[in-house]
């Protein structure tokens, strides 16, 4: 149904196809439809003349038919629909929305009576009716009457005005006498045959000349309403005078728009006038007046006029920008549009921080709404307008020095005018907005130094007595403090504003917030300034950093670099080199990074920076882990464990959960769980006191990992678990990878293959492979370990062999390699999977790990000698399995365990088997690891040395434990051969 914008794409059609016959015809059709035959016409010829040109056969027979019926129609049009619109001629505007309102119009038309439409200015009540009228099949009469400001209004102006415009030179010739009689005092020289004098009141009439003129204007609208329904329409009634009100009653009174015609009495809701109320609800009693409201536009809406206008689509921040400044007002709306067309907008790609132009249109208009204001409302305006486009009440009664009678006073006076409204809150509390953005801005802008400053200042201690140092108001109070001229106080608010949208997870608003921050870098008293330059350079680094954003943080320290040489400050420059290291590291230049921490190391030392120092000792460190010298990494990791933790020092705190949480997992790297789960607690603990929620995140993983390697599944799953939601949260694409793998390992132990396989593939899908490489290796690992324990061989050793191709220089490759050479001995080819198992454990063990050389040398004696007794086989391996208890492996009795009882169990000893695998057993269900529990309890089930009872007894526990697992390995690949392994095992 919305011919117009129809029309505007079709004819964007036609600029590139202007030969397509059926688009054309369906061209035609709409300007036919909406009456608009001159277009039609001129289109016609246009494609008469294209076609002859570049077609043989000239115009289509199907356009030659619609051509002549387009000639007849408006010829039919010319005769039979004289009447034309005889409101205020506006510019082509497209009709937009409205389409209930039109609906109820039309009702209203065949109904017969009264209708009232009131809205704002400019929200199109006019336009509205034009549109109304315009699509009647067949014209009404029709007569146009419009209010005139009191000062310059006659009585009866409005319809006088109307019926001099409507009535013709015959029709007034053809009145009867007596109506010519009594309208003489109106039309004074009706009698000469003379029309459109201007209207004049003569003097005073005897006997109740009010009813008489009433009388003959009633019978006037009577004859004009005989042949065709008459619409009568009072364009801006609050402007009427009382008599022409008196009359509108007179012909209520005799029911006459019930019977010949519509009456639309127009209004905007900003003009009051007493009398026309009084005529309007007592028109709702007895004649069913019927109102209609209009209200602004939607987005919707408003985006669909901006395409008809323009003839393009617009970028979300720029129309929601419109939709903001004008409040979706169409006449506001439409100037704003024109005045985008005076600048280079580029329309698809505009932000919010692009310029945005105010009419000189809606300039004029707001300085004529502040100019007829009370001097004290003038006042409340200032104060609201610096407030924002909403605001509280009681902020305002902070903010002005008035009382209260006054300030209630101005306010009604606001909303009346219309540049306020009232709004009720989601939680009962009422707040008043400026509806049109713009007119705020203009009142703002005009603005002298001194007063806007005051203002600003006023507006922050009304808002911090009425709310407080509220987290969420930070970004207002910037930028209150950086309109008044206090940049180091806005300086910090925009920080604080950055620390608050980073606890929502919105990395743009803290980006917005941080960047607002630093353009007023050059503002700052310079006694302040490397302090806050430097928190800025740590805050908005650091969550660069997190973001894997090279380029910010590149921009931020090398701002800082530059601030801190030029004022020779070694802190803001060891900050801002050490930050370059980081910058490198992202960019994999680790020789690089390695010297600009080091260098930053130099500057850092004359300074008293402990937080600094410490932060740096851990990217120092983690650069040397990048080149596998892990050792380095430590040695570097414990000098910065020597700095003592001030608790009260939130930065130095801060630094400290860093450095803690990447100690404790090379720990667990290097073989040492035990010692890493101390120190993963203790960043743990710490983590709880600082702001940064990624500190949370890094800890906590630390630790999953630690009780991971500890044998502490149940407790590593729940820490997983603990900070998994707030990684993703936080976008720490390598961290959420990390605990996922944490969390799939923790599972498969548990035996819950299912729920391990699903968080396995997470940690890669969908997923930046240039974040997640060491993962993504982790991942062939686990993958491996699932298939070799489910006995597909082929596939894990084709796992495994993906993820060794990786040079056997980090723990990732090296347990896949580890894995490699199991499998390889458990398919049979001993001598070529011990020498893997071998090359690994040599190479982890001058790496520094660990973690994969004192396991490896517990497999080694026996892949070696197949033939060793479990004697010679526990005292080769008993100083390893010490090493492996000191140091917190929770696996490594219980690998010892069933390898000597397998032993035992090869030679015969039966009974030296039995009471090992019995004791495994019981290690495994306290750890809760099912793989050991359910080997350890198959050997025993098939032990002949059992009883009949005792081993019925074992029977039975294997299936118990096949079956929960079973209850985990449901889906395919998984299922299938799961199943195979249990009627194997």
């Amino acid at each position: 149904g919305s011919i117009d914008e129809a029309i505007l794409w079709l004819g964007r059609i036609t600029n590139f196809d202007q030969l397509n016959t059926d688009i054309n015809y369906l061209m035609i059709n709409c300007l036919r439809e909406r009456r608009r035959f001159k277009e039609a016409q001129k289109y016609l010829s246009f494609l008469d003349q294209f076609y002859q040109t570049n077609q043989p056969g000239g115009l289509p027979e199907v356009l030659k038919e619609m051509q002549k019926r387009v000639q007849r129609e408006a010829l039919e049009v010319t005769i039979t629909q004289p009447e034309k619109w005889l409101g205020e001629k506006t510019e082509n505007i497209p009709f937009v929305g409205r389409n209930d309102l039109l609906v109820r119009l039309n009702n209203a038309y065949h109904r017969k009576g009264l209708v009232h439409i009131t809205g704002e200015s400019g929200s199109g009540k006019t336009r509205l009716v034009r549109e109304f009228y315009t699509r009647l099949q067949y014209n009404p009469r029709f007569l146009f009457c419009s209010g005139k400001p009191m000062i310059s209004s006659t009585p009866y102006a409005p319809i006088v005005e109307g019926l001099n415009a409507m009535v013709t030179e015959k029709e007034w010739l053809s009145l009867p006498d007596e109506i010519k009689t009594n309208l003489h005092s109106l039309y004074p020289a009706i009698k000469f045959s003379e029309k459109r004098l201007s209207p004049i009141i003569i003097e005073k009439l005897p006997d109740n000349p009010l009813i008489r003129i009433h009388n003959a204007l009633h019978s006037l609208l009577k004859i004009l309403a005989e042949k065709k329904t008459l619409v009568m329409v009072l364009d801006i009634a609050e402007w009427c005078d009382e008599a022409t009100l008196q009359f509108l009653t007179y012909l209520n009174d005799r029911q006459f728009f019930k019977n010949f015609g519509l009456l639309i009495v127009i209004s905007r809701t900003e003009g009051r006038n007493p009398a026309l109320e009084a005529y309007l609800d007592q028109s709702v009693l007895t004649s069913n007046l019927e109102r209609m409201v209009l209200e602004p536009f939607t987005l919707e809406e408003t985006s669909q006029l901006i395409s008809m206008m323009l003839g393009k689509a617009v970028s979300a921040d720029l129309l929601k920008k419109i939709q903001s400044q004008t409040g979706g007002n169409p006449y506001l709306l439409i100037e704003t549009l024109k005045s985008l067309d005076l600048y280079t907008i580029d329309y698809s790609n505009y932000s919010e921080m692009d310029h945005f132009p105010i009419p000189a249109t809606i300039r004029a208009i707001v300085k004529e709404k502040i100019r007829v204001l009370a001097d004290s409302t003038r006042e409340v305006l200032l104060s609201a307008a610096v407030l924002g486009q909403h605001f509280q009440p009681q902020l305002l009664e902070k903010m002005v020095k008035i009382d209260f009678d006054t300030l209630l006073s101005a306010l009604e006076e606001l909303q009346q005018a219309g540049i306020l409204t009232n709004t009720s809150g989601s939680q009962k509390s009422s707040f008043y907005e400026f509806p049109h953005d713009q007119f705020r801005q203009v009142i703002v802008e005009d603005l002298s130094p001194v007063r806007k400053r005051g203002l600003h200042l006023a507006a922050v201690q009304s808002m911090l007595e009425v709310k407080g140092e509220a987290a969420d108001l930070a970004s207002t109070y910037a930028w209150h403090y950086e309109q008044a001229g206090e940049y180091a106080k806005a300086f910090s608010a925009w920080c604080d504003a950055g620390r608050y949208s980073r606890t929502c997870f919105s990395k743009v608003d803290a980006y917005a917030a941080y960047q607002h921050a630093l353009n007023l870098l050059h503002d700052l008293p310079a006694d302040v300034s490397p302090v806050l330059l430097r928190q800025l350079l740590l805050e908005w680094g650091y969550y660069a950093y997190e973001q894997y954003d090279d380029i910010i943080c590149e921009k931020i320290f090398k701002t800082g670099l530059e601030r801190g040489e030029a004022i020779q400050d070694p802190l803001l420059i060891g900050i801002s080199i050490s930050g370059l290291g980081r910058v490198a590291e992202m960019r994999h230049e680790v020789d690089e990074g390695i010297e600009l921490h080091s260098r930053a190391l130099f500057f850092l030392s004359k300074t008293d920076g402990q937080a600094e120092k410490l932060e740096n000792y851990a990217r120092l460190a983690l650069q040397y882990e990048i080149i596998s010298d892990f050792k380095k990494a430590k040695e570097i990791y414990l000098t910065g464990m020597e700095i003592e933790i001030d608790y009260s020092n939130m930065q130095l705190l801060d630094a400290s959960v860093n450095l803690k949480s990447h100690f404790s997992i090379l720990n667990s790297m290097m073989g040492l769980p035990a010692q890493a789960a101390v120190i993963a607690d203790q960043a743990a603990n710490e983590s709880k006191l600082i702001s940064r929620l990624s500190g949370r995140v890094h800890a906590n993983t630390a630790l999953a990992i630690a009780q991971y390697y500890g044998g502490n599944y149940q407790k590593s799953i729940r820490s997983a678990f603990s900070v998994y939601k707030l990684a993703e949260q936080l976008n720490l694409v390598r961290w959420a990878s990390l605990l996922d793998i944490v969390i799939a390992r923790d599972y498969l132990v548990m035996g819950q293959m299912d729920e391990s396989w699903y968080y396995l593939h997470h940690a890669v899908n969908d997923r930046d492979p240039g974040l997640i490489q060491k993962t993504n290796l982790l991942h062939f690992a686990i993958k491996g370990d699932v298939f070799r324990l489910l006995g597909d061989f082929s596939a894990a050793e084709e796992q495994y062999r993906l993820g060794a191709q990786a040079p056997l220089t980090e723990l990732q490759s090296l347990e896949n390699y580890f894995g490699l050479g199991l499998t390889l001995c458990q398919r049979n080819q001993l001598v070529e999977g011990a020498r893997i198992i071998e090359e690994a454990v040599d190479k982890s063990e001058i790496l520094g790990l660990e973690s994969v050389s004192l396991i490896g040398k517990v497999f080694l004696p026996a892949l070696k000698n197949p033939n060793i007794d479990e004697n010679s086989f526990v005292n080769e391996i008993a100083p390893n399995v010490q090493e492996l208890k000191l140091r917190g492996f929770g696996s490594a009795r219980l690998t010892a365990g069933l390898m000597t009882a397998g032993i035992a169990l090869r030679r015969g000893a039966t009974d030296k088997a039995r009471s090992g695998f019995v004791e495994v057993v019981e290690n495994s269900i306290k750890a809760n690891h099912r793989w050991y529990e359910l080997w350890a309890v198959s050997a025993l089930a098939s032990l002949e040395i059992n009883g009949k009872l005792e081993g019925q007894q074992y029977q039975e526990h294997k299936k118990l434990i096949l079956g929960e697992m079973a209850s985990h390995v449901v889906k395919e690949p998984l299922s299938g051969l799961f199943k195979k392994l249990s009627k194997t095992i």
